[in-house]
């Protein structure tokens, strides 16, 4: 490139925003997509959050031993349906399977199958 006319030609154009403007538009374009996936995958994150969502611990002992102790005079009271509503769908069978076995002990002496029926009525509504 020893031609003097060549190079200012050619860092004129590089000097001008013309120049520039098709990578500006890619660059652009690209933000927009990485945006627009990051939007996305939150959501995406956010849904799978909530479907594999486990309440505390201490959650599921409480509403174990108010339906345990009340069955299902309390089934239907709002701490209980607002406690069950934050169970994962594996705490549900968890506390299926706890009110199962103490059904057949004198400690499930409230456990009927009456209130089994309507926490698995519950589940699927949630």
């Amino acid at each position: 490139m020893n031609n003097p006319t060549v190079k200012n030609e050619l860092s004129t154009l590089v000097d001008s925003d013309e120049f520039y403007e098709p990578f500006d538009q890619f660059y652009e374009r690209f933000d927009q997509m990485v945006e627009h996936f990051v939007r996305e995958r939150q959501a995406t994150l956010r849904r799978e959050a909530v479907q594999t969502r486990r309440a505390a611990q201490s959650t599921w002992d409480a509403v174990l031993w108010v339906v345990r102790e009340a069955g299902v005079a309390r089934l239907y009271d709002p701490w209980v349906t607002d406690r069950l509503a934050q169970f994962s769908s594996e705490q549900i069978e968890e506390l299926l399977a706890a009110l199962k076995r103490l059904k057949t002990k004198p400690l499930g002496r409230n456990v009927t199958d009456k209130l089994i029926a309507g926490i698995e009525q519950m589940r699927g509504q949630s």
